[in-house]
């Protein structure tokens, strides 16, 4: 059975999902980890309300842009067929990568430093698929 680079696209986008829902679901989570590793107020007189909100506001926002590129790959064709598409999405998995390692350096639940690595997972094996736009191997003669 071949795994089409269209199937694995719909995968990360419901992977993104995910991640969003395991925000949303640890959401106090995430306050009571903020809580228990900084001191509120602030050196920027920074509340605990506002840290809170910022931070996930930060995690939805990565999430969302997760979904996003899945959506935008699925749509367009063309660009998610070309190399070009195969090295912006290169790009994407190295930044999103990092994102996420930063992440699970944080005092955030475990459930969230996980699922920030699964739309990164499914952007790399994207980019192994044959059919994704990977650039071909060059031969000998360099065709």
């Amino acid at each position: 059975m071949r795994i089409r680079p269209r199937t694995v696209a719909i995968l990360g986008a419901v992977i993104s999902l995910i991640t969003i829902g395991a925000v949303a679901l640890s959401s106090d989570a995430v306050r009571a980890g903020l809580a228990a590793a900084y001191r509120y107020p602030g050196t920027g007189g920074i509340t605990l309300d506002e840290a809170s909100s910022w931070t996930l506001s930060y995690l939805f926002l990565l999430g969302s842009a997760a979904l996003l590129v899945a959506l935008v790959y699925l749509a367009a064709h063309r660009f998610s067929d070309s190399r070009a598409g195969w090295w912006t999405a290169a790009a994407l998995t190295l930044v999103g990568l990092a994102f996420a390692a930063y992440n699970a350096t944080q005092p955030f639940p475990l459930l969230v430093q996980v699922a920030g690595f699964l739309p990164v997972v499914a952007g790399a094996a994207w980019l192994a698929l044959p059919g994704s736009g990977r650039p071909a191997p060059q031969t000998a003669t360099g065709r």
